[in-house]
């Protein structure tokens, strides 16, 4: 049930974000880029595998198979490398302008397994990168307006997981805040890694941390979201 109704529950937050970007410029006209034509001869990939938590190598193959499958709209690429070398995997989902930074439309982000053993969040983002991907080219799927409009109202990028190697050292059923895999491979908490507004953040700043400062300074995204494990927390700036 949640793999079900998660993926419905993001596409109505980047329904969201697209809506609010909308209302907030015409960045809806500030493109010439055609949707993508997918045609009649679209060869729809059902085998891909969910029924098991995807290790690195597994992640890996994923990530590159979705953008082998949907070049036009899905692109892969790396923000950084974690402590024990393994990369940072993002795909861009979009139906116009794919690598573009500044076509007028909104850029989102959604970050998963910062924590190496919460890993339910990891599994959701790669579902629905596939969901999106899919269900954008199929014009018979019942979400496939849904998908293209949201593919071609923004720029959305998928991270599934910042802590690589914590998950690859994580056990299962072993999600708790002091289990192994929770920290990163020099055993330091990521979530609480980055720049802080209100303390000095004392913990030397982590390759992970790096790579995602550097790409959030680099993409001027409109939303941005990181998901965890185990309980509900809403976090938010102070303005």
């Amino acid at each position: 049930m949640v793999f079900r109704l998660c993926p419905v529950l993001l596409l109505v937050l980047l329904s969201l974000a697209a809506l609010r970007s909308a209302v907030a410029g015409p960045w809806i006209t500030a493109t010439s880029s055609a949707p993508v034509d997918y045609g009649d001869e679209l060869e729809f990939r059902t085998d891909y595998r969910w029924d098991s938590y995807h290790n690195y190598t597994s992640l890996e193959e994923t990530l590159r198979r979705l953008s082998s499958d949907f070049p036009q709209s899905c692109r892969l690429y790396s923000i950084g490398r974690s402590v024990q070398g393994r990369e940072l995997w993002v795909v861009e989902l979009s139906s116009r302008g794919l690598g573009e930074i500044d076509d007028g439309r909104p850029h989102v982000n959604y970050i998963a397994n910062s924590h190496g053993n919460e890993a339910v969040g990891r599994e959701l983002l790669m579902r629905l990168a596939h969901h999106l991907l899919e269900t954008s080219a199929n014009s018979s799927s019942d979400d496939h307006q849904v998908a293209e409009t949201l593919l071609s109202a923004a720029h959305v990028h998928i991270l599934p997981s910042l802590n690589p190697d914590g998950f690859e050292s994580a056990a299962e059923a072993d999600c708790g805040v002091d289990g192994t895999g929770h920290d990163n491979a020099n055993g330091v908490d990521l979530e609480h890694n980055f720049p802080d507004r209100f303390a000095r953040n004392v913990q030397p700043v982590q390759p992970e941390t790096q790579a995602v400062v550097n790409w959030t300074a680099s993409v001027r995204f409109s939303l941005s979201a990181s998901f965890h494990g185990r309980q509900l927390v809403a976090s938010y700036p102070f303005y």
